[in-house]
């Protein structure tokens, strides 16, 4: 996943909202935020990683920046549906 930092704080929300991961506040600095995969999360990305690895989708050919160009593309396609 490419993401850029601003985006970083929504993506966690839903992945929060949806118990993929946990989230814990530092109690020694407000600006440090501990993010941890919860069993839910990790039973989702092995499922993920079953159906990738059984499609026919090949990623391997793509540099960095192409894959950014993908993921970019990506999500201007998901922002038109939700």
């Amino acid at each position: 996943m490419i993401e850029k930092s601003p985006n970083t704080t929504r993506l966690m929300d839903k992945l929060l909202l949806k118990k993929f991961i946990s989230r814990e506040n530092c109690s020694n600095d407000r600006r440090v935020v501990f993010v941890e995969i919860t069993p839910i999360g990790l039973d989702v990305l092995a499922k993920i990683d079953v159906k990738f690895a059984n499609s026919k989708i090949t990623p391997k050919g793509l540099t960095d920046e192409e894959a950014e160009t993908l993921s970019n593309l990506l999500d201007k396609i998901r922002l038109e549906y939700y």
